[in-house]
């Protein structure tokens, strides 16, 4: 069975969704604000605004950066320091390399989003305290609706904190595997709205890196959200790279498994091979095991691809313009894209509020069905170290103090 770890520096998945309380699974505007004000009281980073959907329209929400620093950050003009004692822990609903994503319940405006919880000693033994702080960066440059959204950020002495919405309808591949696979209306619908995300990815200078059906979360009224930014790069730093695949391989373009070249082409052969999985169920490399062995397979893909004859006529015309070995030959275009038979059924302009066809059968803001059950790990809501007696070290001392500065 091919496996669906992904390769290189980066990666950590961010759970999205909502509930079972007979909430609303959206934040009203009143909540929203409610949050925003409270957060607004103390130093987080970030320097952005988002728009959340509610029952009362978009409403805004702003978290300013006042500072920040290691063991959660000074507290700036704007007040005390954020910290685990605004949040209650509701359930554990991820786990990746280096922390836990946990379901939170922020306790002054009483909304539910979730909290990725990145243990420092893990980043720094793996060396990837670059791409978290990457990871933090891209989070606040997105401009996407299609996109999860970004709330904010604090640390401790022990771990680095990343707060989203929380996105109840879980994975597009949890659905996918319910079904099998997807008639074509319906994979043309979640085609074009990852097409979407990529086009505004692009536009601000964003490469993805990982398009998969792991990272597609569906929101309650079964739109997407995509998640997991952890192999995302801003376009401009690829040349100051060591080359290197990045990304999950069996969806990688020819020329990153072979050496790395990664660029906005290879975004839309990734979702080229999500249509193909869409469609039948499995992607042309699932018949091949390890991870190793997939690369080799993906760089040696041959030109033309082999697609089945049996395919939709609209799907097959798509991944002949997506899965050009050739990255030069690769729909890149948002006109072009538009004007592929497939998508001839789709309003372009009200994609994002038209019905969608999976609508994920969630009950409030904490109904986390589409979410696998983990563990509760409690060293993740400790502020400091544990002493060999089991006592919390009082002292301070903080030994990722200058690595963590900036975040």
């Amino acid at each position: 069975m091919m496996s669906r770890l992904p390769v290189g520096v980066g990666g950590g998945g961010l759970p999205g969704g909502g509930g079972d309380d007979g909430g609303p699974l959206w934040p009203s505007a009143g909540t929203v604000d409610m949050l925003a004000s409270s957060l607004n009281s103390m130093t987080m980073s970030g320097s952005l605004s988002h728009k959340f959907r509610g029952s009362m329209g978009w409403a805004e929400m702003s978290l300013e950066s006042r500072g920040g620093g290691s063991g959660g950050g000074g507290a700036g003009e704007s007040g005390r320091v954020a910290s685990l004692a605004d949040f209650e822990p509701l359930k554990t609903v991820g786990a990746g390399l280096f922390g836990r994503v946990y379901l939170v319940r922020h306790k002054e405006s009483n909304e539910v989003i979730t909290v990725k919880v990145v243990r420092k000693e893990h980043v720094v033994a793996s060396g990837q305290v670059a791409n978290l702080r990457r990871e933090i960066e891209i989070l606040s440059a997105l401009d996407s609706e299609l996109a999860v959204m970004f709330v904010g950020s604090f640390q401790n002495l022990l771990n680095v904190y990343i707060l989203t919405l929380y996105v109840p309808g879980g994975e597009l591949l949890t659905h996918l595997e319910a079904h099998g696979q997807f008639p074509p209306a319906t994979a043309a619908f979640y085609t074009a709205e990852v097409a979407m995300f990529l086009l505004d990815l692009h536009a601000t200078g964003i490469v993805y890196c990982d398009i998969k059906p792991e990272n597609v979360l569906l929101d309650y009224s079964g739109h997407i959200r995509v998640c997991d930014f952890g192999f995302a790069l801003f376009a401009c730093d690829i040349d100051d790279m060591p080359p290197a695949p990045r990304g999950t391989p069996a969806y990688m373009a020819p020329e990153v498994a072979a050496r790395g070249a990664v660029s906005f082409a290879s975004d839309w052969w990734s979702l080229g091979i999500l249509l193909c999985e869409l469609v039948t169920g499995s992607t042309p490399f699932d018949h091949i095991g390890a991870p190793e062995e997939v690369l080799a397979a993906v760089a040696a893909v041959p030109d033309p691809v082999l697609l089945p004859d049996e395919l939709d006529a609209g799907v097959l015309d798509l991944l002949r313009v997506l899965l050009s070995v050739p990255p030069a030959g690769r729909l890149l275009d948002a006109n072009q894209l538009r004007s592929q038979p497939l998508f001839s059924h789709l309003d372009w302009d009200n994609l994002p509020a038209s019905a969608a066809p999976l609508i994920p059968a969630v009950c409030g803001p904490t109904d986390t069905r589409y979410f696998a059950d983990y563990e509760f790990d409690a060293y993740d809501w400790l502020e400091r170290p544990l002493l060999p007696d089991g006592t919390e070290d009082i002292s301070g001392h903080d030994p990722y103090r200058e690595l963590f500065a900036e975040l």
